[in-house]
């Protein structure tokens, strides 16, 4: 038969777990400019989805309703350096938010 004392334990071991908090680690600026120290600009690129790709796109979007992404160029005066995108997905509570950037 075990002791009582070890029912206690695992308990005491989950009180001691911290509670999880959301945290931003860059807005979005700073990740450009970690991603692309040389850039000089950032120029928005328009997503432009015609009526039949929106509808599909809401099909399929998780969460139902998710807006386009942020997508811009990163520029060096007229060198294009890469592609940088910004966009969130749903986590087990709330929106998290992710970057990718991409070279030429």
């Amino acid at each position: 038969m075990l002791h009582d004392g070890w029912r206690i334990l695992p308990l005491a071991a989950l009180a001691a777990v911290p509670a999880a908090y959301a945290t931003e680690y860059l807005s979005v600026e700073a990740a450009q400019r970690t991603a692309f120290p040389d850039a000089t600009a950032f120029v928005p690129v328009a997503v432009q989805l015609d009526a039949d790709a929106r509808s599909r796109l809401a099909d399929v979007a998780r969460p139902p309703g998710a807006r386009d992404p942020r997508i811009w160029r990163a520029m060096a005066g007229t060198q294009w350096l890469g592609t940088f995108f910004a966009d969130a997905v749903i986590g087990k509570q709330e929106y998290i938010g992710y970057a990718l950037a991409l070279d030429p």
